[in-house]
């Protein structure tokens, strides 16, 4: 594999907090380091997320970790679809946090479930007007760490559970779930490819006692002084989940519970599942059907990135309309060039005219957007995994002849149907000591071929417009 197309597997690892120190503890001895041998010896980096190693669960409450989490683990599916998640479940549900942010019409559905006297539990936990600048706009939660305000949080998630129950499960569970539990649904449960790449580990615990160190095994009621019962069953459901959409998936470990607290002796067998386990995925990833795999992964990175950003765009109708008149030409000539300032919205400009010109023809539209993907960063690598995916779309031979130049795959596959590409931050492509970062762009399209780039201000933006001139 080239030095510039080095692919990245990034797997993010779910569990609750301090019952998984052992575990978490022997992965990062014993299995990363050689995971990061087998993937270096293909040709690939390896990186664990792991955003629990080292941290407690009131560290996570009171830095707003889960929203971090969830979004590293959307990062770990753009950069890296298979595989990219891995799920610890014990005897503990888990912290079940309050949302940060409620959007204003489910907040009406949940305020006009329960009575009023119910409901200002509620409302005092959250400020009194909702924040106009989101979209849609939200109600957000105010932020404390008074311990009577956590005693009213209770309150609220009781409420919640109540008020819920009829919501779509993708609204209910940021207002009910544990964090974990949100972190499985993002990572495994709503995914529909899930079941061919993820694992997850059941640990059963022989002998548990309920003593002040098993205690913290479980989810504890200090109130009632047992295990809670409603997390129990949450617990429960979830797992029967799992066992139901991914029995082959399942794997149950083993451990045993000491007077001196939770033995080592599941240790070895759990590693070496593990470190069996993701082998065989990366090895099935990387090394069959690998070019494929690759282009496929590029493929959705760019395009979550381009939803993402063109889901934002608002006004510069202008500016909008300038780019879809030279895109609907048809004379030879340069590429269009967008200049401005880092921050001013050239990635969502061009996006959402990416978007608007799929709906209205049938060109082929490749949107690529540097920075999207942790692979391809410098400019060769890029270029060439831009030619491959536009020869394989038109299901060239020489998609993976390496020595057949941009230019020409434009050419051959312009006499076939309009290509229209968008490069977002050409300005940010690596360059080496052999090759021009902008040097495979060309100076003259074929006519049914179109491309837009964007740069900030500064020297590659005037090289590219002298370029287009």
């Amino acid at each position: 594999m080239a030095h510039g197309s080095r692919r990245n597997i990034r797997i993010f690892i779910s569990s609750t907090f301090s019952d998984f120190i052992l575990e978490r503890e022997a992965l990062h001895e014993r299995v990363f380091p050689q995971l990061e041998s087998f993937c270096r010896a293909r040709g690939a980096s390896f990186q664990p997320v792991d955003l629990r190693w080292g941290v407690n669960e009131t560290a996570m409450r009171r830095n707003d970790t889960l929203r971090i989490c969830l979004e590293e683990i959307a990062r770990s599916r753009r950069v890296s679809p298979k595989p990219n998640f891995v799920a610890l479940i014990g005897d503990r549900y888990g912290w079940c946090p309050l949302p940060t942010v409620i959007p204003v019409p489910i907040w009406d559905l949940l305020r006009a479930s329960v009575s009023k006297l119910r409901w200002r539990v509620v409302a005092r936990s959250y400020l009194r007007q909702p924040e106009r600048n989101l979209n849609p706009p939200a109600m957000i939660l105010r932020r404390s760490r008074s311990v009577k305000l956590n005693e009213q949080h209770a309150e609220v998630r009781e409420v919640f559970r109540d008020a819920a129950q009829a919501l779509p499960e993708s609204q209910r569970l940021p207002l009910i779930a544990s964090a974990t539990h949100q972190e499985i649904h993002a990572g495994l449960l709503a995914p529909s490819d899930a079941g061919d790449h993820v694992h997850v580990y059941f640990r059963r615990i022989q002998g548990l006692a309920m003593d002040s160190r098993g205690r913290a095994f479980v989810d504890w009621d200090e109130l009632r002084g047992c295990p809670c019962a409603h997390s129990r069953s949450q617990l429960a459901g979830l797992q029967k989940e799992l066992l139901n959409r991914f029995p082959d998936r399942v794997h149950e470990v083993s451990a045993h519970w000491r007077a001196t607290g939770l033995a080592r002796t599941h240790l070895d067998h759990f590693c070496e599942m593990f470190l069996h386990h993701q082998q065989a995925l990366i090895e099935r990833e990387l090394c069959v059907g690998e070019p494929r795999a690759r282009s496929i992964a590029r493929v959705h990175a760019h395009q979550a990135f381009a939803a993402s950003r063109a889901s934002g765009f608002r006004g510069r109708q202008g500016e909008l309309e300038s780019i879809m008149r030279y895109l609907r030409g048809r004379e030879r000539g340069g590429a269009l060039v967008i200049t401005g300032k880092g921050g001013s919205g050239k990635s969502a400009l061009l996006a959402a005219a990416a978007k608007r010109l799929c709906a209205e023809s049938e060109t082929r539209v490749f949107a690529r957007f540097v920075g999207a993907s942790d692979w391809d960063v410098d400019s060769r690598a890029f270029s060439e995994a831009l030619r491959q995916d536009i020869a394989t779309a038109f299901g060239q031979a020489s998609a993976r002849l390496p020595d057949v130049s941009f230019a020409a795959t434009l050419r051959a596959c312009a006499k076939r149907r309009r290509v229209v590409i968008f490069v977002d931050a050409a300005d940010q492509l690596e360059e080496g000591q052999e090759w021009d970062s902008i040097g495979w762009i060309p100076e003259t399209l074929p006519g049914n071929v179109r491309m837009v780039i964007s740069a900030r201000d500064g020297e590659v933006a005037n090289r590219l417009m002298q370029r287009s001139n």
